[in-house]
């Protein structure tokens, strides 16, 4: 009996350092959110390379709406190669929404610990979707910002008027 309560207790020890991620609670205020990270999209995993010699995997994304951010298809996003230490696993060709951090080495970072998701068609992520395209700094829309499409049509107007 003591060798099984000691196997017990030596395994709940072990997990601890075996899976060093711990994530807080996730901030479910988008308005919150949206200043926790410099990189929102949401975008197709197009390209997912084994780990590197620092253990990070590098992904890249095509058809990408961008919310927050410069996201383009060649950026290359990183995460870490386990879950136990935080690293988001990606299929290519799955759609996600994505939550990342550019940091000062310029690697944009994806953990498990940020709203990163896969992308579903559903109620909530539509809405959380529309709440990020009123909240967003690009605002793209067939290809043009609000700015633009601002500039667009004053330049038009007082065309017209002058």
């Amino acid at each position: 009996m003591k060798i099984i309560v000691f196997v017990i207790i030596l395994n709940i020890f072990c997990i601890q350092y075996i899976s060093n991620c711990s994530c807080i609670i996730l901030e479910k205020d988008l308005t919150k959110v949206y200043t926790l990270y410099t990189n929102i999209f949401k975008g197709t995993a197009a390209l997912v390379l084994p780990p590197n010699s620092e253990y990070l995997i590098q992904v890249m994304f095509n058809k990408i709406t961008a919310f927050k951010g410069n996201n383009t298809e060649s950026t290359t996003y990183v995460t870490n190669n386990s879950a136990g230490v935080c690293g988001y696993h990606f299929e290519v060709g799955q759609t996600y929404l994505v939550y990342a951090n550019e940091y000062e080495t310029g690697k944009i970072s994806i953990s498990m610990c940020s709203n990163t998701k896969m992308y579903s068609n559903d109620t909530a992520t539509n809405l959380e979707i529309s709440e990020l395209e009123s909240l967003s700094d690009v605002k793209l829309a067939n290809g043009f910002n609000l700015a633009a499409k601002l500039f667009v049509v004053l330049s038009i107007i007082a065309v017209i008027i002058f």
